[in-house]
């Protein structure tokens, strides 16, 4: 069995002789198999133990850890956790608090004790549950390719290795190990999976284990083609991802789904609650769309079509807005980072229209500087038709992110100016005997 370790070490690079190995150690036999493999392969190893305090032999396991720990000269690093208190804090599963709270723990030992790797102890068969279970999940392709032999830091040096083989490495070497019970209780899927399921696929091929294995590995080589061509076509850009449509609709469906994944994911910062329903109901919009938002998905991430991209951003928060001024007066519209003035001036001077600065004529009295509305409407200078401020934009070309920020300046309950966008028809300078006034705006970081 170390033969068939190391060759795993070596064909996959996990290890190089100078690393510091963090392996975990819950006490069952593939952790305890990890720890003995890897340090007779003359690896530097240290363990780390979270005691989830759920099993009422949680303790007795970290005991056992500690002894473990002590014969065989390992540092051990321990820490208990009140996972089933973490769990309803925070509305997760035990099993998904347990996960986070003990990458967590590793993360933190890493980062203090300058470890390199942390080695988990995965198996073939855990290989073949997996594949069974995201396989009735409906997984795609990538749930398909089963357990990563590694990702990030995270090592699986038994990856290779049946349970069986552990077992009797184990018990060749005289160690015992602490047996979780609750792997024998058939209300979880995975352990009906691995104590019914996986039995009998056993009886129809003594090779199925083998066999998964070597389904996951093609699996993961045909996903490694698609997700490189897929990564080709994501675009990053500040806090955005974008696909040029013209570029994602040469594609097959499915480098498309996940170019859509890998775009969301960067967003998001997760891959969770992007699913199936949703890459297709993108992938037929951007088919006979040509701009707009698309859909709102999970963790404030938007998808929307602009100019010819498909881009996934954050969604703006609600930044309504609106201040009034009188002539005379200035103020600072955070919002937008932009100071406004408002002030009379001499109907016989001269007017420096700029994209900044406009002209009105009107009685007088006060402005407003607010956030756009639904349904804002104006007559555009140079027009005699009211259009809605909606169409404005988009034939302008203003980013969507921008628009909910973009100051709109309103008189008399019309509006006379859309700030660097558009101004109105309505209250032009002419000889009348109303009076002239300038309003200008000025972007700046910030005011005291």
């Amino acid at each position: 069995m170390l033969e068939k370790v190391r060759k795993t070490i070596e064909v996959n690079n996990l290890l190089q002789k100078d690393d510091k190995i963090l392996v975990a150690l819950s006490g069952g036999c593939d952790s305890v198999c990890l720890c003995l493999a890897l340090k007779k392969l003359g690896f530097n190893v240290s363990a780390a133990h979270l005691n989830h305090s759920i099993r009422e032999e949680a303790d007795s396991d970290e005991a056992f850890v500690k002894d473990f720990a002590q014969r065989h000269s390992l540092k051990v690093f321990i820490k208990k956790a009140d996972i089933p208190k973490i769990a309803i804090d925070e509305k997760i599963s035990l099993e998904s608090a347990g996960r986070k709270e003990r990458y967590k723990f590793f993360e933190e030992i890493c980062a203090e004790y300058g470890c390199t790797k942390i080695a988990v102890a995965h198996n073939k068969n855990d290989n073949a549950e997996t594949f069974l279970m995201n396989l009735m999940r409906g997984s795609g392709l990538k749930g398909l390719c089963s357990i990563p032999i590694k990702r990030g830091k995270v090592i699986r040096p038994l990856i290779e290795i049946t349970r069986g083989e552990i077992e009797e490495f184990v018990l060749e070497n005289g160690e015992t190990f602490v047996t979780d019970k609750t792997n024998f209780s058939n209300d979880y899927t995975r352990n009906k999976i691995r104590n019914v399921l996986i039995p009998q696929f056993l009886e129809i091929s003594d090779n199925f284990i083998d066999s998964v294995y070597k389904t996951t590995s093609l699996l993961k080589d045909d996903y490694d083609y698609i997700s490189t061509n897929a990564g080709g076509l994501v675009k990053f850009e500040d806090s955005k991802a974008f696909i040029l449509k013209e570029e994602l609709l040469k594609y097959p469906s499915s480098v498309v789904s996940l170019a859509l994944i890998k775009a969301y994911e960067f967003v998001a910062g997760t891959s969770k609650d992007f699913e199936k329903k949703h890459i297709d109901y993108i992938s037929e919009k951007i088919k006979t769309e040509t701009h707009g938002n698309i859909i709102d998905l999970c963790f404030g991430v938007r998808c929307c079509l602009r100019y010819g991209k498909v881009v996934f951003e954050k969604k703006a928060e609600n930044r309504e807005y609106e201040y009034t001024l009188k002539s005379g007066e200035t103020c600072f519209v955070k919002e937008a980072g932009i100071k406004f003035s408002f002030k009379e001036v001499d109907s016989s001077g001269k007017f420096e229209f700029a994209e900044n600065r406009q002209y009105f004529a009107f009685d007088g009295g006060e402005i407003k500087v607010r956030s756009r509305h639904n349904g804002d409407r104006l007559i555009p200078f140079g027009s005699d038709k009211e259009t809605k401020l909606k169409k404005i934009l988009i034939d302008q070309k203003i980013d969507v992110t921008k628009r909910d920020s973009l100051p709109i300046i309103e008189y008399n309950g019309d509006i006379i100016w859309v700030y660097e966008c558009c101004r109105s028809a309505l209250y032009k300078l002419k000889d009348t005997h109303v009076k002239i006034f300038e309003i200008q705006g000025e972007k700046i970081d910030e005011i005291s």
